[in-house]
Parts: C-alpha cells; sequence; structure tokens
C-alpha cells in the first residue's frame, strides 16, 4: 500500500483511498492491485482490470509471522498471470496461495516471523 501511495502521489491509509489510488494508476493504463494487509479490520484488496474494480475480502489472518507476504504476493500474481489468468482470477489465486502462506508461517529468530509458502506444483494441474 505505501507503493500504491507514492506511485499515486497521494495518501492511502483506507479503503476508499485504496479504491482512489488504484484508479488513478489504473488510469495510466496498467491493471492494478492494491492490498489492505496493513489496514486494520478485515483484509481487503482493490484490483482494477479491464475498467472494472473489485473490491476481495477476507477475515484478518490474527498472527505476527508476515515477513514476506508480500513477496509471495507478487511473485504468484506474476506466476498466475504468466499461467494464462486474467488479472481478476490471477489476484485471487495469489491471495488464497499468500493467505495460506501466513497461516503455515513461524516465529523466526526476534520480531516478526516470516511466511511459509505451500509447495507450488501449479504446473502439473494442481492448485498449487
Amino acid at each position: 500500500m505505501a507503493e500504491a501511495s507514492i506511485l499515486a502521489g497521494m495518501p492511502v491509509a483506507c479503503l476508499e483511498e485504496m479504491k482512489e489510488a488504484a484508479s488513478v494508476l489504473s488510469g495510466l493504463g496498467p491493471d492494478v492491485v492494491v492490498t489492505g494487509g496493513h489496514l486494520p479490520g478485515a483484509c481487503i484488496d482493490v484490483v482494477c482490470h479491464g475498467g472494472t474494480m473489485e473490491c476481495l475480502e477476507g477475515p484478518r489472518i490474527e498472527t505476527n509471522n508476515t515477513h514476506g507476504s508480500g513477496c509471495v504476493f507478487s511473485s504468484a500474481l506474476a506466476t498466475f498471470k504468466a499461467m494464462g489468468f486474467g488479472t481478476g482470477g490471477a489476484a485471487r489465486k495469489a491471495r488464497d496461495y499468500t493467505r495460506q502462506a501466513i497461516e503455515r508461517g513461524y516465529p523466526c529468530g526476534r520480531g516478526q516471523g516470516t511466511v511459509q509458502p505451500p509447495v507450488f506444483s501449479g504446473f502439473s494441474g494442481t492448485q498449487y
């Protein structure tokens, strides 16, 4: 979400600002995903693609083991896009994959623990 704030040139601290930033950025041409995992309450991501805006909402996973979740999400999103999924479908699958990684996370040293993504075997036709 900090990236969306910088790229859109505006604060992004609530769902309405996420939607506005996504709209501004998609107006420049690309499909856009603004993740909201850092906001309080339910976890909501905003996806703009093909002239539509979609909010993906789910319960927050209460854990301190989230280090690496942004990298897992962006890598999964790119992978699902490369596999032929549209932006909306790729974002939903990347979100599910990242949620599994967070649920499987573990404490590691001091401070925030790390996520543990499930083994990805999507090229063999299985779910992940």
